[in-house]
């Protein structure tokens, strides 16, 4: 019988990798075939990101080769949220219900509208550590139906830096992963006690941004000039590299310290490089004399069926291996972000497989009518095929469609926004005049400052106002009692303001020969947009 086989494809910011493995004899996986394409975009616009990831997965299916099959699918970093939590150790059969409770708490939306789901990292039977994650609902479907539309079917679904966690687990060497994508930067510490992941919000497309400040560079060319620089010549580039080298190993200091007061946390005693962006030649020089440890690029432990898949060129292809490695992790060190529809959808198309197969072996055991099922067979299975070929185009045409409804809500919201400041300005030229108006009614009177009180999002919005009124007719005088009733006539216009509810808080301040100094609080109105 032959070992089952996993295709794996690592949907990065950048690139598209896929790997066919399968599990060889000596117990580690055997690496069959794998390519990596690259995307138009650098993942900055996700609608863009999802039609280029379409292409690239049909270059993989046309160029390369890889059959239509079910897959599992590595999501960036910028997509996911991460979260790790400490919650007390209970019965296993009362887990879910905690694990309920501490996504509820920890991922900031309803949970109805994500995919979301976790893994243990550390259990001492006193203390229990979960990695969450979650998914946008629309985001996962977006990406199921852009693979499904090159004949692919996403059956399960990891954070990149689960994936990058499996590849260390069985170091004997506490180490910190580094993975320097285009759009985000992978850290995942790795020690006897469990794993630790950070995602930063930024990666090697940093560094191009940079680069391409000196006129003339666009981004394709300063995409392939920064990987050339080992001690560049020109000065602005020279200042570019060491700045984001410096900006990383800040980084990997700060969660250094961050993961090292965590219980039993072992600090790392060498730094893996791996990514794309790992490659930037000044990087592993300067992390080594930032950090004092010693830096080396990631091995993967496989056997590989071509010659020309080296270590040093699978810088892209890590992701990929930890996803394809899940054959070998233990039950509940795997996560699967797949919608529940989904994820209740490829139950029933496993069952149907199941019996299917079933059906088979008693076909089997009527030997006569065995070349009569055969030939149903192949003719159901030559149905499906053309099914499937002619759905192809509905199901890019689907994914489209969805892409074209999700720009629109994009920018419906935009629009909204815009509306919404120009409310806010107009609010305000039409209060500031209306103010104006009432202060002049009064005369010899002006505000000093007028700045608005801190409150929490259902307390009153107020302004505190401090001023001034002048004694004309007594200049050198204390304010007299004249002076007192304009400031209440003022106080009285104040509130006749449609922008304002009440005037509470008065206070007045005397001692000013000639002046009369007052403080007010202005209770705004709710429905004027200021």
């Amino acid at each position: 019988m032959r070992n089952p086989r996993i295709l794996a494809l690592d949907c990065g910011a950048s690139h598209v990798t896929a790997l066919l493995a399968e599990l060889g004899a000596s117990g580690r996986l055997r690496v069959l075939r794998h390519a990596v394409e690259p995307l138009a975009s650098t993942g900055e616009e996700e609608g863009r990101w999802f039609a280029d990831l379409g292409e690239a997965l049909l270059r993989l299916r046309n160029t390369h080769g890889f059959a239509p099959q079910e897959c599992a699918a590595g999501l960036p970093g910028h997509l996911v949220l991460t979260k790790f939590v400490r919650t007390p150790a209970v019965e296993r059969k009362l887990r879910a219900r905690v694990v309920q409770f501490e996504a509820a708490q920890n991922i900031p939306q309803d949970l109805a509208g994500v995919a979301w789901s976790h893994v243990e990292v550390h259990d001492d039977g006193s203390e229990l550590e979960l990695m969450l994650a979650a998914v946008k609902n629309e985001w996962m479907e977006r990406l199921c139906l852009t693979v499904a539309g090159a004949g692919f079917q996403v059956a399960r679904a990891e954070p990149a830096g689960l994936a990058l966690a499996r590849l260390g687990r069985h170091e004997a060497t506490p180490s910190l992963l580094v993975d320097v994508g285009a759009r985000s930067t992978q850290l995942v510490f790795n020690g006897d006690s469990g794993f630790f992941t950070r995602t930063l919000g930024w990666g090697g497309t940093a560094l191009t941004r940079s680069l391409m400040e000196t006129p003339g560079l666009d981004f394709p060319a300063a995409e392939q000039i920064k990987f050339e620089l080992d001690h560049p010549a020109d000065r602005a580039a020279a200042q570019a590299v060491a700045a984001y080298c410096d900006r990383l190993a800040l980084e990997i200091t700060r969660s250094r310290l961050s993961y090292g007061r965590q219980p039993n946390a072992v600090p790392p005693e060498r730094i893996l490089l791996t990514g794309a962006g790992s490659r930037l030649p000044a990087l592993r020089a300067t992390l080594a004399e930032k950090l004092g440890l010693p830096v080396e690029r990631l091995r993967l432990d496989a056997e590989w069926t071509n010659e020309d898949a080296t270590a040093d060129r699978t810088d892209q292809l890590a992701v990929a291996f930890g996803l394809a490695a899940a054959m070998l992790a233990p039950p509940g060190s795997v996560m699967n972000l797949l919608p529940q529809s989904r994820r209740t959808a490829l139950l029933w198309r496993h069952r149907s497989r199941r019996g299917l197969a079933a059906a088979g072996f008693l076909a089997l055991s009527l030997l006569p009518p065995l070349a009569y099922y055969q030939g149903r067979a192949a003719a159901l299975s030559a149905q499906v095929g053309t099914v499937e070929q002619a759905l192809r185009p509905w199901r890019q045409a689907e994914a489209r469609h969805f892409d074209n409804r999700m720009r629109l809500e994009t920018l419906a919201g935009e629009m909204a926004e815009a509306e919404r400041l120009v409310r806010h300005r107009d609010a305000w030229v039409r209060f500031m005049a209306d103010l104006q108006m009432r202060l002049a009614g009064i005369g010899d009177v002006w505000f000093d400052r007028l700045e608005p009180e801190l409150a929490l999002a259902d307390e009153e919005r107020r302004l505190l106002v401090s001023g001034r009124l002048l004694d004309a007719a007594n200049p050198l005088a204390k304010a007299s009692n004249e002076s007192y009733e304009r400031v209440k006539r003022l106080m009285e216009s104040l509130e006749e303001s449609p922008f304002i509810r009440s005037v509470t808080g008065e206070r007045f301040d005397n001692q000013q020969p000639g002046i009369l100094r007052f403080e007010i609080n202005l209770v705004l109105e709710p429905e004027e947009p200021l």
